[in-house]
């Protein structure tokens, strides 16, 4: 089973599943991603929930960490 968050990564509003890599998150979190163009910040739109493997279809990428002020300064 995964632990999965919906994670939005621009204005677009598109949500994104990563997972949750045993960290407590919530909707309203920001949070460092890792993604295919490297890692990105994001805002959790979707509180965690469980997914079996089986109805993925493939490895999710991981919420490397919540988001510190310095990555908010940055963004």
């Amino acid at each position: 089973m995964y632990n999965v968050v919906g994670v939005v990564l621009n204005e677009k509003g598109k949500v994104y599943n990563f997972s949750c890599n045993n960290l407590e998150l919530k909707k309203g979190d920001y949070v460092i991603v890792e993604t295919e163009k490297g890692l990105q910040y994001g805002q959790v739109a979707v509180n965690p929930y469980e997914v079996s493997v089986d109805d993925i279809g493939f490895e999710l990428k991981n919420v490397i960490r919540i988001a510190t002020k310095q990555d908010d300064k940055q963004y």
